[in-house]
């Protein structure tokens, strides 16, 4: 899913407002929702994070970013369970990354089966 969501910012890249921003949450509610129906998820976070170039997008850096943003530290220090991380690069060495953080996955129960997840 962070995969997916990180070449979706490369693909649209300065389509996302009047602005030209290059980062974007679209579609989270999708991606909460398809969490929720595949893997049970019932929680999901994200963080995400597009770079211009190489030198300013690295991992250190990254992280750096987004320890100084309350929200996106909040993320990253809560009690998830899960994460999954994915960085797809532009034409133009322009990094676009996406972090998913998400709670233990649920645990089903259906009558005449065994309990599974």
């Amino acid at each position: 899913m962070a995969k997916k969501h990180s070449d979706y910012m490369r693909d649209n890249a300065g389509k996302f407002s009047l602005q030209g921003e290059m980062i974007t949450h679209y579609g989270f509610d999708g991606r909460a929702k398809f969490a929720l129906e595949k893997y049970r998820v019932d929680n999901l976070g994200e963080n995400v994070v597009a770079s211009r170039s190489p030198e300013t997008g690295s991992a250190e850096q990254i992280f750096q970013g987004w320890m100084k943003s309350a929200d996106h530290k909040h993320n990253m220090e809560s009690d998830w369970a899960l994460t999954g991380i994915s960085a797809s690069y532009g034409p133009n060495g322009e990094i676009f990354v996406t972090q998913l953080f998400g709670t233990k996955p649920l645990m089903t129960q259906t009558v005449g089966a065994p309990t599974t997840w």
